[in-house]
């Protein structure tokens, strides 16, 4: 006799897929992630649609190593050009709101972050669309796996640069720093994170803003959960 499925537990839908034309078609099946947090907190956000958002500033504030990561959106960026170089470090990502989830279902993960409970999303792009409609401010979204490396928080990448294409009259180059950072490291800039995080299985999702006023916030998303579900039974 087949094993009959816990009476709490609902069938768990397909998971969502885009396809690109290519000429051929081809389909990318989305990953379903978790959400690791206090089950009060989950609770509130499947009656009201209430969830906290995060920021780099936040994430570098807490004290203990599994959540805590002082390197969150700092990286050294090396743009190698044809007969120059060009060098930028920064901080990226000062006014974007993230949403750190695991691709991982497991109890000891969830006891690492010190959390109680956890819900699935399972359609993360269209999750974040429906929770940037109630973000005042919102430039652009973005969702992806996070990159485990060695060094974090460095990056070095062949550009297309010229120096005498921004040469003013005075002799001086005029740049335009967001362009060349875009060039050099692009989104992977807010995904970096050391190898020591890589059983975390990191996938993030961010929105960012014109401008960040706070190291957290609330978002009243309610049409946002036709995008997720209750997790009860952890492996």
């Amino acid at each position: 006799m087949a094993e009959q499925p816990a009476p709490d537990l609902q069938p768990r839908p397909p998971l969502p897929s885009i396809t690109l034309d290519y000429a051929r078609p081809w389909t990318v099946v989305l990953p379903s992630i978790f959400r690791y947090e206090h089950t009060e907190f989950i609770d509130e956000f499947f009656e009201t649609g209430r969830i906290r958002l995060s920021s780099f500033e936040q994430f570098a504030k807490y004290p203990d190593e599994h959540r805590g990561d002082p390197n969150e959106g700092k990286a050294v960026l090396r743009g190698i050009g044809a007969n120059h170089e060009v060098w930028m470090v920064g901080r990226w990502g000062i006014a974007a709101l993230v949403l750190c989830c695991s691709t991982r279902l497991d109890r000891e993960l969830m006891k690492s972050f010190d959390r109680t409970g956890v819900f699935e999303i399972i359609d993360p792009p269209a999750f974040g669309a429906e929770v940037a409609r109630q973000i005042a401010g919102f430039r652009r979204g973005m969702s992806g796996h996070c990159l485990y490396r060695e060094d974090d928080s460095f990056l070095a990448r062949a550009i297309d640069f010229d120096p005498e294409r921004h040469r003013r009259p005075d002799g001086g180059v005029e740049l335009s720093a967001p362009a060349l950072a875009q060039q050099i490291g692009g989104d992977e800039t807010v995904l970096l994170k050391s190898t020591r995080y890589r059983t975390q299985a990191e996938y993030r999702l961010m929105w960012e803003l014109d401008r960040l006023d706070s190291d957290h916030l609330f978002v009243d998303a309610p049409s946002a959960r036709q995008f997720c579900r209750r997790v009860e039974q952890l492996l």
